[in-house]
């Protein structure tokens, strides 16, 4: 193995300075592309601008007897010299750009360029000493690819981005009778776009009677195409993982852009529900699962670009809540029911949990059905519940139903003397207000004096109550004509004791079935004394002959009969007193 240690070296080496020659090939072609761009002119003879090309156009008005001219020297008995190079190796402008008096507007356009922002203009420029007649000197740009269209007179053509103006509002003093550097950085762009760069000679009032305009040079102009640095964007790879149809947002950096960067997707995709704004933030709500791969690039006005790949992964998330959850009480239990989440956060819902708000120990569950019933819950007790949906990702929020009471309103039980079963209503009350466990369909251990009760008596306590309450005993059968109603309790409100006494508030409906009757809390029947609980013993009685209680009776038959017979008594007796 050792002989081959040396050719593993070698091929180490290769790989080395393949790499550092193809770098060395990206810096060569990026050079030679600025290079292609950039130009240095110092006008060492003018009458070669046109090959190299550079446009001249005098649209003064009136137009005068010189257009740009090659720069005359001291030693020619001219102005001054160059800045440098031979002493005329510079370009003028002068007052016979125009007639005796007119606007010079003299233009010097130099060659088509791509321009892109970060792009810099360099020239030197001064005028003759002393200042006497004011000059100006304007550069602009036009961005209409190689249009020399300059318009005329006070117009500018396609060339209406001024860059620079040197003493813009023509005043002795202000243009630099010494060789003056100026530097023009090209900005406002909004994307690389081919144009030219140009100098203007504009003085209104000039010519050589003119009070304004005297003798200008332009020396060593020098463009320099703005070369893009590298843009670095945030590392590459994973992001912040979103979860499913929540929000998501994460910011992509740059470094490197010149003025505001644009961000765009330009490979794969992102996520659905989710967007790239020009400014670097991915946000919104991802609506997919899974891992999305794509790739960001950042620009700036210059053209100048940088990529970088990255992924986000979407997971699953909890459910919605259930909604529209409801509730339907009966006695210590609830029904709870909802309909299903909005979504099921990717996963299946494996079940369902409805809970008590006020009691968490009371609760059920599903599989996915939705309905269960809460059992064991106190009667007059107010509760809402809580229902959420699960996944393998957890637990959803709660949906949750308004406040329900569990009671018991109807009490079920066989009567003495008929075939089917007897139903006990208890309505009023209050929302509280339900049947104690202990109300019953029974018989008595008493019955009223002389009075027998074939069909037994219903005993009921209810609790929790506010003023009266009202019971409605639906029996089996239709009740014979005669039957008396009867309670034990107070006969009246207060009363020290209970006694069986006839009630007459109760009714009987017309299929004879059903008796309705109401009780006040501590009232007339009300055998407990305690505010809110009220105790009732009822039954139904017949009999009673030669009893003279009154005794009230359904039957009017009865009644009438029993007043036609105390008619006769009070006439018998009345008889009696008139012949004694």
């Amino acid at each position: 193995m050792g002989p081959l240690q040396p050719l593993t070296g070698f091929l180490g080496m290769r790989r080395f300075f393949v790499r550092i020659a193809a770098l060395a090939v990206l810096a060569a072609v990026l050079f030679n592309q600025a290079s292609a761009q950039s130009f240095t002119e110092n006008f060492d003879d003018i009458t070669l601008l046109a090959g190299n090309g550079w446009v001249t156009s005098n649209v003064s008005v009136a137009v005068g007897s010189r257009n740009w001219f090659q720069g005359n020297p001291v030693s020619a008995a001219g102005p001054f010299d160059s800045f440098n190079g031979a002493a005329s190796a510079y370009i003028a402008a002068n007052f016979n750009n125009t007639g005796n008096t007119g606007t010079i507007s003299n233009w010097l356009m130099a060659p088509t360029r791509t321009l892109r922002n970060g792009d810099v203009l360099t020239f030197y420029t001064r005028k003759v000493a002393p200042d006497t007649y004011a000059d100006r000197l304007e550069v602009r740009l036009s961005a209409n690819g190689a249009s020399t269209n300059v318009g005329g007179g006070a117009a500018v053509g396609d060339f209406n981005t001024q860059l620079l103006s040197i003493n813009p509002t023509l005043v002795l003093g202000v243009y630099p009778t010494t060789w003056t550097l100026y530097t023009i950085t090209v900005a406002g762009l909004s994307a690389p776009t081919s144009g030219r760069l140009a100098f203007r000679y504009f003085v209104t009032n000039g010519g050589n009677l003119g009070t304004n305009s005297d003798y200008i040079g332009i020396d060593n102009v020098v463009y320099t195409p703005y070369v893009c640095p590298a843009l670095t964007m945030s590392a590459g790879g994973g992001l912040a993982a979103g979860t499913l149809l929540q929000p998501y947002s994460r910011t992509l950096t740059q470094t490197g852009a010149l003025g505001a960067p644009n961000f765009a997707i330009t490979a794969g995709a992102l996520p659905p529900g989710l967007a790239l704004s020009s400014a670097g933030v991915i946000s919104g709500a991802p609506t997919a699962m899974g891992t999305f791969n794509f790739t960001a690039t950042v620009s700036d006005a210059s053209g100048c670009s940088g990529s970088q790949s990255y992924s986000i992964t979407v997971l699953a998330d909890v459910p919605g809540a259930p909604q529209n959850v409801s509730a339907s009480p009966g006695n210590m239990q609830v029904d709870v029911s909802w309909q299903a989440p909005a979504n099921d956060g990717g996963t299946p819902i494996t079940g369902y949990t409805a809970t008590a708000v006020q009691d968490p120990t009371k609760s059920c569950s599903t599989s996915g059905g939705l309905s269960c019933t809460v059992t064991g819950l106190s009667n007059g007790t107010g509760y809402s519940f809580s229902v959420v949906a699960n996944n393998n990702q957890g637990s959803s929020p709660a949906g949750v139903s308004g406040m329900v009471t569990p009671a018991l309103a109807t009490i079920t039980g066989a009567v003495p003397g008929m075939a089917g079963m007897a139903t006990a209503t208890l309505t009023a009350g209050g929302p509280t207000c339900t049947f104690d466990l202990s109300s019953q369909f029974a018989m008595p251990a008493t019955a009223p004096a002389n009075r027998t009760l074939p069909y037994g008596g219903f005993e009921f306590l209810a609790t929790g109550c506010v003023g009266g309450v009202t019971v409605a005993i639906t029996y089996p059968d239709p009740l014979p004509s005669g039957i008396q109603f009867w309670k034990l309790g107070p006969s009246s409100a207060g009363a020290p004791a209970s006694t069986w006494f006839p009630w007459s508030g109760a009714t009987l409906s017309p299929d004879r079935r059903t008796v309705t009757y109401t009780v006040i809390d501590n009232g007339v029947g009300d055998s407990d004394n305690v505010l809110g609980r009220v105790r009732d013993p009822f039954a139904l009685a017949l009999g009673g002959g030669g009893d003279h209680v009154g005794i009230p009776v359904d039957n009017p038959w009865a009644l009438f009969a029993l007043a036609t017979v105390l008619a006769g008594l009070g006439m018998r007796r009345q008889r009696r007193r008139s012949t004694g």
